[in-house]
């Protein structure tokens, strides 16, 4: 039996519905009920996105086409100005520009020539335009976990990406206007609250505000409660070294300090080997910041010393230092276990890496009363010479009152010397007038007895040749 079939329905066609009335033109017009054209998602040259993609016109250009003035657009020319001009038959009734908050400080370090960030790879993959350049940024902020693009706003310190975020929105919202509807105009300003200054002050916590106990073996790095081992040689041999140098070069109104705990971030609370602050507190009763802080790199991993550089340069610490040291293992047990130096680096938030310093170059800073020798901080001999200049340049008192008695030492020393040498002299030219005199003749041999001669040994020759009237060699 042939399967039967369900007959299938055919759907019946809609009834037209009647067309609304007419209103006639004269008819009075109810202000709740009228409807209104516009549009609520604008973006502009501030987004992102919208730049790369060849958009190069502002908010106020924007609020203007809405409002029925023409507007170039994208193919731009060489000077990076639109080719097309467009127009709307109508104004719009609203507008809203909605651009991206994100990357406003990222676009302009790209797009800024002579920028720190300009000449990054990340920065002209961006200028290239187009999708590459929107997926390398939005992706970032599609992530569970968003961040910035270290690549170009990492290398800076937060505060100096701060400011370039602030030159975008002055230079973007200074005392222009609100477009609301055709014709109507607010007074209300686009701007950011409080200004520049408030803007550019980051909140860190205070320097002495812990997140982890002081005085124990804790420490907080990127939100994680560490364990910090005490040092072995050579690391702590080189720390010593280190502190013996610095503690001679500490300049007036400034203060040494090792294993000082620093609140570095909200996530990030940990010590260097050692440091230079000013001396005292601030108004609110903190301690001030290090402004000079070294750290000996002995096993500590190169990432770790990299980030804990940047996250000192970002709090505010103006130089970071580096001294490289390892030891000995093999050869005999006298030399094993020895510091052998290694090179002194400093850390470039500009170059975002660590820079070797020479030698023999000096560190020069306020903080310091006399340039430091390079070599002072791997090399014990230079250290007591940087020690003993730094003493001198200080006037301590004992190290002048050394450099006095050397000096009256010197100065007898001299005085007796130039009287015995100036005597011998004398008795030198006298004998050899009075051997002129008596006809004497003085052979090779007389002349190198009177100059191997001290003043004793001239003295009996002369009264010997004036009471024999000759010179005997013999």
């Amino acid at each position: 039996m042939a399967p039967k079939h369900k007959r299938r329905s055919r759907a019946k066609p809609a009834r037209p519905r009647p067309s609304p009335p007419a209103i006639p033109l004269n008819a009075k017009v109810n202000l709740e009920r009228n409807a209104y054209f516009g549009d609520l998602h604008v973006h502009t040259s501030y987004s992102f996105d919208a730049y790369a993609w060849d958009t190069r016109n502002d908010p106020e250009a924007a609020y203007k086409f809405a409002r029925g003035e023409p507007m170039a657009i994208a193919p731009l020319n060489d000077e990076g100005k639109g080719t097309v001009t467009i127009q709307l038959d109508r104004p719009l009734d609203f507008a809203a520009v909605t651009d991206h908050s994100e990357f406003l400080g990222e676009v302009d370090l790209c797009i800024t020539e002579g920028s720190e960030s300009y000449d990054t790879a990340a920065c002209r993959l961006y200028r290239r335009g187009g999708p590459v350049s929107v997926v390398d940024m939005s992706s970032r902020i599609m992530s569970p976990h968003p961040t910035r693009n270290k690549a170009i706003c990492g290398r800076l310190p937060q505060s100096h990406f701060v400011l370039s975020f602030y030159s975008v929105m002055s230079s973007r919202t200074h005392s222009r206007p609100m477009y609301l509807a055709p014709g109507v105009r607010s007074s209300a300003r686009v701007g950011l609250p409080g200004g520049k200054s408030d803007l550019c002050k980051v909140d860190f916590p205070a320097p002495d505000e812990h997140s982890v106990e002081p005085e124990t073996y804790q420490e907080m790095l990127d939100g994680q409660v560490i364990q910090v081992a005490p040092s072995e040689p050579p690391h702590a041999d080189r720390q010593f070294d280190i502190a013996y140098s610095l503690r001679a070069h500490v300049a007036d109104g400034y203060v040494g300090s090792t294993e000082l705990l620093t609140r570095v971030s909200e996530h990030n609370d940990f010590a260097t080997d050692a440091c230079i602050r000013k001396q005292g507190t601030d108004a609110d009763g903190h301690r001030y910041l290090e402004e000079l802080s070294f750290e000996v790199k002995h096993k500590q991993s190169e990432v770790s010393l990299k980030k804990r550089a940047r996250y000192l340069i970002e709090r505010g610490v103006r130089r970071v230092f580096a001294i490289y040291v390892q030891a000995q293992h093999g050869g005999s047990s006298a030399r094993k276990g020895r510091v052998t130096a290694g090179p002194v680096k400093e850390w470039s938030a500009k170059d975002d890496c660590w820079l070797s310093l020479a030698d023999d170059s000096y560190i020069e800073d306020p903080c310091l009363r006399r340039p430091l020798k390079v070599r002072a901080l791997t090399e014990a001999i230079e250290a007591d010479n940087a020690v003993a200049r730094a003493l001198l340049d200080k006037e301590n008192p004992v190290a002048l009152e050394l450099k006095a008695d050397i000096y009256n030492q010197g100065y007898d020393q001299g005085a007796s010397d130039g009287y015995n040498r100036g005597k011998s002299d004398g008795l030198r030219q006298a004998i050899r007038v009075l051997c002129q005199t008596l006809n004497i003749a003085l052979t090779p041999e007389h002349n190198a007895r009177l100059h191997s001669f001290d003043a004793d040994e001239l003295q009996t020759t002369l009264g010997q040749i004036q009471k024999t009237h000759s010179w005997n060699l013999e």
